[in-house]
């Protein structure tokens, strides 16, 4: 069968059925519709917009700028993500950090280096690189220079102890150190 065989069979068995509605009105209907769809869709986007607005101006109780925290941590199974956007504490970090379960010793230049008590942990035991690491934060809109510091401690043995050196004055980042130590009375912070 050719296509112009297959055609003329088409057209003869469809010739006795009718139209019973005339084809404008029903792309008037159709238009209708559309048109009624996208006013809901508008209608949903701006009230949408208008809750994300009016949301954190309701919540906040007073008209002041926010102030961010100095940092931010997050632990997600067997890592701890800090951002830190200043770090004029790093005593008050040293905290929050012990408190969340890190082992972690933190110090800001010109504090010494690691103090003859404390002893590196075997680097053929534990790659400090791999539970230790000061990346930047790329993308986030409150500042270019925020820093995000990545501890895992899924990698971290359990007489261990982390050693980190931090020069951020403000919110630039100018040094990061970091070491993975034998924990001990004499090794502590």
């Amino acid at each position: 069968m050719t296509d112009e065989e297959l055609a003329t069979a088409l057209r003869v068995a469809v010739s006795d059925v009718t139209m019973d509605v005339p084809e404008p009105s029903i792309r008037r209907r159709a238009r209708q519709l559309r048109s009624r769809r996208r006013a809901r869709l508008a209608a949903g986007a701006a009230a949408l917009v208008a809750g994300a607005v009016a949301a954190p101006l309701a919540l906040s109780g007073s008209s002041a700028p926010a102030q961010l925290d100095a940092w931010t941590i997050h632990k997600s199974g067997g890592t701890v993500q800090v951002d830190i956007r200043q770090l004029d504490d790093p005593a008050r970090l040293q905290h929050d950090l012990r408190a969340d379960g890190v082992p972690i010793i933190v110090v800001v230049p010109p504090s010494p280096p690691v103090t003859s008590s404390c002893r590196l942990y075997p680097e053929d035991k534990v790659n400090t690189f791999k539970v230790v690491q000061m990346l930047p934060a790329a993308g986030h809109p409150a500042t270019d220079s925020l820093q995000r510091l990545v501890i895992r401690l899924s990698l971290l043995p359990a007489d261990a102890i982390i050693w980190i050196s931090v020069d951020m004055p403000g919110h630039t980042l100018i040094g990061f150190g970091a070491a993975v130590l034998q924990a001990s009375p004499q090794c502590h912070g």
